[in-house]
């Protein structure tokens, strides 16, 4: 049987590379294709040399495995490198292409980087919807209060992903008014109508913020699905009156609202 490869024997790896740029750029892309578990390791080696074009490169064992392992090894770097990193990931964000201005998005999240927080919520405004959700997730993983009115207007974007991550990074923050934010609300002044995640017109995105409420659980979780089955029946009384119809989706939501209703009552 070989022997387990040890974090020593990465580091002898990877000083024995570090001098032939192509082979060591193979080598790293090869264990990320892999998500190998040296990855951690690696990072810890380029946040000790001040290698933020690596750290970067590493953060793709997430964007491809959805591991976080090496996440968590870049972390670790933040104390000592986090002004780096933070002016490396706002570059991103500022960046042409749409998909670095994602990645820069869903980096800022992942690594904490709360500094961005401002940027990110300009970027809840970028004409790249992916940008946009990712923007959204970040800023809830961020618990960034002062974001709260910017992801309110967000729970009306254009793009259902944007929208649920809207309504989830307000659950996580959370909304001091969380309960308005999945029912909606009127307003005096002026006279509106402020539209929550169940007033959405997909039927999905509906069922999505129902399985929201049933993963984080907030205080307010009963009181919404409470109105929300009771607006449905309302509607159902009224279209049985005037031969309406509700749709076999809108039935299957309400199914759902009361299968989460049932397991809040039961603890």
């Amino acid at each position: 049987m070989l022997a387990p490869v040890t974090d020593e024997d990465t580091r002898t790896r990877l000083e024995a590379l570090d001098g032939d740029p192509e082979a060591f750029s193979a080598w790293i892309e090869a264990l990320i294709e892999q998500s190998d578990r040296r990855l951690p390791e690696v990072a810890r080696w380029a946040a000790e040399r001040g290698d933020i074009e690596l750290l970067m490169i590493l953060m793709d064992d997430y964007v491809v495995h959805c591991e976080m392992r090496t996440v968590a090894a870049i972390r670790e770097a933040l104390p000592t490198l986090g002004e780096a990193i933070t002016a490396r990931v706002r570059t991103m964000l500022d960046h042409e292409a749409s998909e670095e201005r994602r990645a820069g998005a869903l980096f800022a999240g992942l690594l904490g980087l709360e500094a961005l927080a401002p940027r990110l919520i300009e970027a809840l405004e970028d004409r790249y919807f992916l940008t946009r959700m990712e923007a959204a997730t970040a800023l809830g993983k961020l618990r960034h209060r002062p974001a709260v009115p910017e992801l309110r207007r967000s729970l009306r974007d254009e793009d259902i992903l944007t929208r649920i991550a809207a309504i989830e990074a307000l659950t996580l923050i959370p909304d001091p008014e969380l309960k308005t934010a999945y029912t909606g609300r009127f307003v005096d002044d002026p006279p509106e109508y402020h539209y929550g995640a169940l007033d959405d017109a997909s039927p999905r995105a509906r069922a999505d913020a129902i399985r929201l409420l049933r993963r984080h659980r907030p205080t307010c979780a009963r009181e919404v699905l409470v109105e929300y089955v009771a607006t449905f029946e309302e509607m159902e009384a009224e279209a049985k009156a005037e031969d309406g119809e509700i749709t076999a989706e809108d039935r299957e939501v309400v199914m759902l609202a009361r299968q989460v209703l049932a397991e809040l009552d039961d603890g």
